[in-house]
């Protein structure tokens, strides 16, 4: 089965294209603005790819529906229908849970049907995912971030090896026009021009090819040993275009952007955008030089001689941020040429709002999630009968839920049952209690609340707890330890739970498959309390929320069973049903009460899930979803 790990992977990368497509479109629209726009609209998706993997975990699901892949099992015999209104629990699952004998699996009779229905061209590949470890494919990723990482640190390396050796600009070579002092002066003009505080040696290297920035805290400019040559307007267009890199702080912005390659090596748009970046964040520093009176036509001359020399190291091209780079020198003397080429610079306020903007654009992306449909699922295979799946929720153990609105007969003044057909995925977690059940928001007691749950570490592990608030203190029913198992398979391990309490006589009572868990006699002070019920969370506390899958529920206002019972059984909507669950709907944010008392939920960011299996009375067969 397709792990939760490949598709936290496949999404994020999913999402990161879709984010990257946003931040495209938006430089497209922005084609006749200005370079330091488009460029912080880069900047913008660069932070915002960063950022991802927190969002795409702490923000609502976005459910969008893409397709179903299943396995197609055919033993040749009929399928069975049942009403909507029953809730069947498949002999196999019930052997499986029960200890009888395992779960089937695809046996011959499976090979032979996958050879004779191969499905749609992406089935293969979808199938070769299942068997590959999410670990591997992480492994995989890991490698080539951290090849990305070696590569730009090798380069950067490299860059302040040339920085280390660079030597005061001086006055070595008696053809040079302009010395030390007249550098220095230059400089400490265009630092104050642009509003820079900070020292910024000018150096020069006979390492570096062309003039460069080197440092985030302490920068420097260096210059090639060709600088002492350079005739005065030149020194002055270089060491603007190079200050133009330290008032925008492109050292720190270059770190942002090799980090987001390396985290999306993968994507292909990230690449381009990158490019994208260092031709924009140069044209940008153009502009600043322009802005600043020195000729166009003068720039385009000096810009070209300098690039002529990139015959010599290039380690720094990566890293720090250079004046020229060759493959982007064509369509930036354009540019410096043009007249009607817009140069007006961006102030802090509108970098901000342009931030702002894309991220109101593109985080509705990060919360993208892979789920299925049973209206895809029987496009398929011909022989697809939606009378046969099992449907289930999927809850994610922090802000996953069904919320029921309140009914005074949930306020339980007299015999109740309730039943769950759950599978546990977590309960290893150091204080990940699994809410079933509740009508009570954490931290806030208005009387009679109560809540059904499984314990977790620090507490006993598996131990089921029905616990009432009220102003006399409440109380609290629990089973014995462990009576309730982790799973290790979505499609295995299932397990019905029940917890019966009869008022007249006090006695309350747990059972896991049919088997007593636990009992006791109490006064559980159930009030009045006008709260929601909630399915698989607790308002306030999302750390006890359930983590896993249910498939059924169903409510009654009698107590059903005492001792032990078969939990294989047909639940009946008879007369003591409140509200009754089956899991039918399949698809959409609403759990529907089949019961016909109107008591429907709505779905908060759960994910519809099916592992398809053969009622009690058929053989013919299973679907298995990959989910």
């Amino acid at each position: 089965m397709i792990s939760p790990l490949h598709l936290e992977i496949i999404g994020i990368l999913i999402s990161s294209i879709l984010i990257s497509c946003v931040g495209y479109t938006m430089l497209t629209i922005l084609r006749e603005k200005t370079a330091a726009l488009r460029f912080q609209v880069l900047m913008g998706l660069f932070l915002v790819l960063l950022a991802l993997p927190a969002l795409h975990n702490l923000l609502p699901v976005a459910q969008v529906p893409l397709f179903q892949i299943a396995k197609y099992i055919d033993t040749g015999e009929e399928p069975y229908t049942h009403p909507r209104t029953l809730v069947r629990v498949s002999q196999s699952v019930r052997d499986a849970i029960t200890g009888d004998e395992p779960i089937p699996t695809a046996g011959s009779s499976a090979d032979a049907v996958e050879k004779s229905h191969p499905g749609p061209w992406w089935r293969t590949g979808t199938h070769a995912l299942e068997t590959v470890s999410p670990w591997l494919l992480f492994g995989v990723w890991l490698a080539g971030a951290l090849t990305v990482l070696t590569i730009q640190l090798v380069r950067w390396t490299g860059a302040g090896f040339i920085a280390e050796m660079a030597t005061s600009f001086g006055r070595d070579r008696d053809a040079t026009p302009v010395d030390s002092n007249a550098v220095t002066g230059i400089a400490a003009t265009i630092k104050q021009e642009m509003g820079i505080d900070a020292a910024v040696p000018v150096l020069k290297s006979e390492l570096a090819a062309v003039s460069m920035v080197w440092g985030l805290i302490n920068p420097c400019v260096i210059l090639p040993a060709e600088a002492d040559e350079w005739a005065g307007d030149k020194i002055e267009a270089v060491l603007r275009h190079e200050f133009s890199h330290i008032g925008r702080r492109d050292n720190l912005s270059q770190i942002i952007a090799v980090l987001t390659c390396s985290f999306y090596w993968i994507n292909p748009f990230v690449w381009l955008a990158l490019r994208r970046f260092h031709f924009e964040r140069e044209v940008a520093c153009d502009d600043s030089v322009i802005n600043a009176g020195v000729l166009s036509s003068s720039y385009a001359k000096h810009l070209m001689e300098i690039t002529m020399q990139l015959n010599g190291p290039k380690s720094q091209s990566m890293v720090p941020a250079i004046m020229a780079h060759s493959s982007d020198l064509k369509r930036r003397l354009k540019l410096a040429l043009d007249p009607a080429t817009r140069r007006t610079p961006m102030s802090g306020a509108m970098k901000a709002v342009w931030i702002v903007m894309l991220l109101l654009l593109t985080i509705p992306l990060s919360t993208v999630r892979l789920w299925t449909t049973e209206a895809d699922a029987d496009q398929i295979f011909e022989r697809f009968d939606p009378n046969l799946s099992d449907f289930d929720l999927r809850f994610n153990g922090t802000h996953s839920y069904v919320e029921v609105p309140h009914a005074p007969e949930f306020n339980f003044q007299d015999d109740f049952t309730l039943e769950m057909i759950v599978n546990v995925a977590n309960l290893s977690t150091s204080g990940q209690d699994q809410l079933l059940l509740t009508k009570h928001r954490s931290h806030v007691t208005d009387g009679g609340e109560w809540a059904w749950s499984i314990m977790g570490p620090p507490n006993q592990v598996g131990r089921m707890q029905f616990s009432v608030w009220s102003e006399e203190g409440g109380a609290t029913a629990e089973s014995f330890d462990g009576a309730v198992q982790e799973s290790g398979d979505h499609c295995a391990d299932w397990q019905t739970l029940a917890f019966c309490y009869e008022k007249s006589t006090g006695n309350w009572e747990f059972f896991v498959n049919g088997v007593s868990a636990g009992s006791g006699t109490d006064d559980l002070p159930i009030g009045a309390a006008t709260r929601s019920v909630n399915i698989g969370w607790e308002e306030n506390e999302p750390w006890h929320n359930f983590k896993g899958w249910i498939r059924a529920l169903r409510i009654s206002d009698t107590c059903r069973y005492s001792g032990g019972y078969d939990a294989g059984a047909v639940w009946s909507n008879d007369a003591g049903t409140l509200a009754l669950y089956d899991f039918s709907d399949g698809t959409g944010n609403v759990l529907s009460d089949v019961s016909g008392n109107g008591h429907d939920g709505t779905i908060f960011n759960c994910l519809w899930d099916a592992c398809q299996v053969p009622t009690e009375d058929s053989n013919w067969g299973r679907i298995k979803t990959l989910y």
